[in-house]
């Protein structure tokens, strides 16, 4: 009889647990789905997002985002999925696809030009690279420019699909104060080291390693803009006619410093758009 009386005991115990349990899954699971899935339409769910993100769902019909930043600015990696074509825009017509992705990529930097930091579209975006895939949707990328040195390191990549839809658009923000840009835009050009300037640094350094001018070959030199201080910088890209060797380096474009050097492959740098990079952009744009 004890026995029994405490199996219903244990049993009663169970029970009510099982139901506490049940009650706080009432209660909590609904929060939590708001907070990470999206409604019967598809679009995301407002709760938790920042302002910025916020501002973008209000404006389009979303199925992902991910911006970081606040009403300062966006910074960093971000990715939106979802229908991004810009309201009331017209498509041309009478051209091939290339051209009519092409403008409406455009179109799109135009209206949302202040998420990038970007006054003037139409000079600071230039397009990296354009690529149509199987399915045909047109991915193309773009570089920021600043007084005519590419931003190092920004890039963005819009998305569309063959209907004439912008459907993502993911990149690397880099933010750069209106006191930088200034900068870099008042700065007088002939202070700053030429390619022949830069070239001599490299080359003194190789010497060092007893390496022989003659025995170097500069695959890329490039005078690009940095967010921070010296703002302006010579990359350079170097291998060796004679034997194996690869470096990389970063040179103060005002002192001639070395200010980075690095060997084998570049990792450092960047989001670039190589064909490995644009297919992997291409893949994840659409992954929630």
């Amino acid at each position: 009889m004890k026995n029994k009386k405490k199996k219903n005991e244990i049993f009663a115990y169970r029970v009510s647990i099982i139901c506490r349990l049940f009650f706080l899954a009432l209660v909590f699971l609904p929060i939590y789905a708001d907070s990470v899935s999206a409604d019967n339409q598809g679009n995301l769910i407002k709760t938790n997002k920042s302002d910025i993100e916020i501002r973008f769902l209000n404006k389009y019909k979303l199925t992902h985002i991910v911006i970081q930043g606040d009403d300062a600015g966006a910074v960093g990696l971000f990715r939106m999925n979802g229908d991004l074509t810009p309201k009331n825009y017209v498509p041309l017509k009478g051209v091939d696809q290339s051209s009519r992705s092409r403008h409406l990529a455009d179109k799109f930097l135009e209206t949302e030009a202040p998420l990038f930091g970007v006054k003037n579209p139409a000079n600071d975006f230039k397009e990296k690279a354009s690529v149509i895939d199987r399915h045909g949707n047109t991915h193309i990328s773009y570089y920021r420019f600043v007084n005519g040195l590419r931003l190092d390191q920004m890039e963005v990549v819009v998305h569309i699909d063959q209907a004439g839809k912008v459907f993502s658009v993911n990149g690397n923000i880099i933010p750069i104060i209106p006191a930088t840009e200034e900068f870099i835009k008042s700065k007088n050009q002939k202070d700053l080291l030429t390619i022949n300037d830069a070239t001599a640094v490299i080359i003194d350094d190789l010497k060092k390693s007893d390496i022989d001018k003659d025995a170097v070959n500069f695959k890329k030199m490039e005078k690009i803009a940095i967010s921070t201080e010296p703002y302006v910088v010579w990359s350079g890209d170097v291998v060796l006619t004679k034997g194996i060797g690869r470096w990389f380096y970063i040179i103060d474009a005002h002192t001639g410093e070395i200010m980075e050097k690095s060997t084998g492959i570049k990792s450092h740098l960047h989001f670039k758009t190589d064909p490995v990079i644009l297919k992997n952009a291409i893949v994840q744009c659409c992954l929630n």
